[in-house]
């Protein structure tokens, strides 16, 4: 095999470039590992029935390997085929283990069930194999909050920011519990750091002019708001918004 080349097939891959990943692994010599690879390029362009036979044919010539087993569940996750992902996922699982992914991608598929309980116990089992996943963190805390379990769900929030200090969705999750719970302050601060990660994000702006409205710190409210009819000119519930808090900000 061609090893600078496989590499740069590599390096393109992760880099999200999957076309050009593509044409590079069809031109080495087709071992598992590369075929595998074409699949799972396919899968990232979204062409599921071209992933799908390369990955059921990799099953057929490697019937003890678990990778393709799990591709191939991922695949047909992606496709909404939710009995054939639950088939694939449960058979790589069961001959691996140690697959954190494969009980990540059957915890997803449980979630977008709204299966919650199962969800839970799969991302709990993904984490007991390998802990650092903000993504399973973050779904898992999602899982607790649909459930009604505000503080394992803060919990988990937090481990995913702990892990990934650019975790925007986990600083929008807490404030939005802590909105909840008329913590209005505390909830400004988790939502500003979500901002400072996703500047102009107009969610998350929203809440903090909310927030402010509740502490009756109009004029901050109004600075923040003002942002927000940059964003979103036309929005006729900012410009309201900002007509009253202008009137309120001239007593």
């Amino acid at each position: 095999m061609n090893r600078d080349l496989y590499e740069k097939a590599e390096r393109l891959y992760e880099q999200e470039k999957y076309e050009a990943a593509l044409e590079l692994f069809k031109a080495l010599e087709p071992s598992n590992e590369v075929r595998n690879y074409i699949g799972c390029c396919y899968m990232r362009m979204k062409e599921f029935e071209k992933s799908a036979r390369v990955f059921t044919e990799l099953m057929e010539k490697e019937p003890d390997w678990s990778r393709p087993v799990f591709n191939l569940g991922r695949t047909y996750l992606a496709m909404n085929e939710y009995n054939l992902a639950f088939e694939f996922l449960t058979a790589a699982a069961d001959m691996d283990g140690d697959r954190d992914d494969a009980f990540f991608y059957r915890g997803l598929l449980y979630q977008t069930l709204e299966d919650y309980d199962s969800a839970i116990s799969d991302y709990q089992r993904s984490l007991e194999i390998n802990f650092s996943q903000p993504e399973t963190h973050l779904n898992l805390g999602n899982c607790y909050d649909y459930e009604g379990l505000p503080e394992k769900a803060m919990e988990e929030y937090y481990s995913a920011i702990e892990l990934d200090a650019g975790c925007a969705e986990g600083y929008f999750n807490i404030g939005r519990i802590l909105m909840k719970r008329g913590q209005y302050t505390q909830a400004v601060r988790a939502f500003s750091e979500c901002e400072k990660l996703l500047p102009n994000d107009v969610e998350t702006i929203k809440k903090i002019v909310s927030c402010f409205c509740r502490l009756e710190d109009f004029e901050s409210a109004k600075m923040w708001n003002e942002k927000l009819l940059l964003l979103c000119p036309d929005d006729e519930k900012v410009k309201r918004l900002h007509k009253k808090l202008c009137e309120k900000n001239e007593y």
